[in-house]
């Protein structure tokens, strides 16, 4: 007869006997001071990890202590309190009074993450590794931090970030490694497969260290089935569509300026469509202090009345003293405001947008180089722009074939140059078909008469004075 072994979960509840806590600021200790209110948090980048510390302050004696870049220090542990827990600075000193505790000053600082926001990237990647890419952007941009966390990530990928906060580069790094990443509180990059680290030393269990635990599930209102994005090369666009087979349609708009060509927004587009549609576990948990908890680890959340024993992503932790208490976030929730960030930006982003046909897929050439023709030898491409030899008339440009993933129906046709009359443009989408003639920068989109999945652009140019610097075929 054969037998099965099921693991099984046996919590040990910790002594709390020598339960502390001390949190100084420049060094002075200011413990006694702290007033209820007072919170620090830390968690994943893309989390909001400010810190707001409220020190009673009638005596006056703190008065001009304290000015920005103060570094703030905060421990706790259940053996003496000596386990840093949170590292930043100080970025406000606010005078205040209220009725219940009087003149009182308000310290608003963040954790050294928030330095990821002010610093931005301008960096163009080609064939990178995701690890290499991220510990490049730390050692140029990020002076004082460290990489020593950063796990390898063998990902090939091509990416450019052009003014964009280091904040923005480690998400989209994220997206597409599909990993997690937070800084320490030494200023070192820690990053590594989302779900891959789990915490062996502490656990979230009711009854014990954690007193309530509120919507703990997946919010499928925020799930996402098709994922548009566009990025900019030339002045024209570059567009991709990731959708699944669902009934109702969910939309979500991906606008970035770093994606120069057709791969990156296939990439980024289908990384997020996996991102969307496997909806992380929200939630948040009050519990008292717990001391070795780490961004990102999966650490099991016990509630057996509820049904719940299993390992749950924790994304942030909000330590709240003197209470004494630790709001844990599970996963990163997507607010209602978040959302409604998400759609001003999109409405935003998509002004300088040139897709009016609402075409989902492109063939972007830029002529920086002959990587996309495919014959004639007519031509001569200076600094990026294409002519036509004068010694010839007229000029005919082959692209190589574009492998589409979906029947091109209808096609439109973006051109960037000078004199673009005096060329010509035309098209096929299947192999055994003519090419059929398409006009530039339209009002109107043209019906593939033989559709298909493999795209090929002719150019014929007649004109000495024309050139062309960016051509775009796009189609549904």
């Amino acid at each position: 007869m054969s037998r099965q072994e099921i693991p099984q979960f046996l919590w040990i509840s910790q002594d709390r006997t020598n339960q502390n806590w001390s949190l100084t600021i420049k060094g002075i200790d200011v413990r006694s001071r702290v007033l209820s209110g007072s919170k620090l948090s830390w968690g994943l980048i893309g989390e909001d990890l400010s810190c707001e510390i409220i020190l009673e302050n009638s005596d006056g004696s703190l008065l001009g202590e304290f000015s920005e870049n103060d570094i703030i220090v905060f421990r706790m542990d259940l053996s003496g309190g000596i386990i840093k827990q949170f590292e930043g600075e100080v970025e406000s000193v606010i005078n205040q009074y209220e009725n219940n505790s009087g003149y009182n000053l308000k310290i608003i600082g963040s954790h050294y993450t928030i330095r990821t926001v002010d610093v931005t990237a301008n960096k163009d990647y080609t064939n990178s590794t995701i690890s290499d890419i991220r510990k490049n952007l730390i050692s140029t941009y990020m002076s004082g931090f460290t990489s020593n966390n950063v796990e390898t990530n063998n990902k090939v990928i091509s990416i450019k970030f052009i003014n964009k906060p280091i904040t923005d580069c480690m998400i989209d790094l994220n997206i597409q490694g599909e990993e997690d990443c937070f800084v320490d509180h030494d200023k070192d990059f820690h990053s590594f497969l989302k779900g891959s680290k789990t915490n062996e030393n502490q656990a979230l269990v009711i009854y014990d260290n954690m007193f309530n635990l509120k919507g703990l599930g997946v919010d499928n209102t925020t799930k996402r089935n098709k994922i548009k994005v566009s990025g900019e090369v030339g002045g024209i666009p570059v567009i991709h569509t990731s959708e699944s087979t669902q009934t109702r349609v969910r939309e979500k708009i991906v606008t970035d300026g770093s994606i120069v060509d057709e791969l990156m927004a296939k990439d980024v587009a289908d990384s997020e469509l996996v991102k969307e549609l496997n909806i992380d576990t929200e939630g948040v948990a009050d519990c008292a202090f717990i001391p070795d908890l780490t961004p990102g680890y999966m650490t099991y959340i016990v509630s057996p009345d509820q049904g719940i024993t299993a390992p749950y992503r924790l994304s942030k932790f909000d330590y709240k003293i003197p209470d004494e208490s630790l709001e844990v976030q599970v996963s990163q929730r997507r607010t209602i405001a978040k959302l409604f960030k998400d759609r001003i930006l999109k409405d935003l982003s998509q002004e300088n947008i040139i897709n009016p046909f609402d075409m989902t897929r492109s063939y972007v050439l830029t002529f920086d180089d002959e990587s996309k023709i495919v014959s004639s030898s007519n031509y001569v491409i200076e600094n990026g722009v294409i002519r036509k030899s004068t010694s010839v008339t007229p000029t005919i440009i082959l692209t190589i074939t574009k492998s589409s993933d979906i029947n091109a129906n209808s096609m439109s046709l973006l051109v960037v140059g000078s004199v673009i009359d005096g060329a010509s443009f035309s098209f096929i989408a299947d192999s055994l078909a003519s090419f059929q003639s398409i006009s530039p920068n339209s009002l109107s989109d043209t019906t593939v008469v033989t559709p298909g999945k493999n795209i090929q652009l002719k150019i014929t140019i007649t004109d000495n004075n024309t050139r062309i610097d960016t051509v775009g075929l796009y189609w549904r």
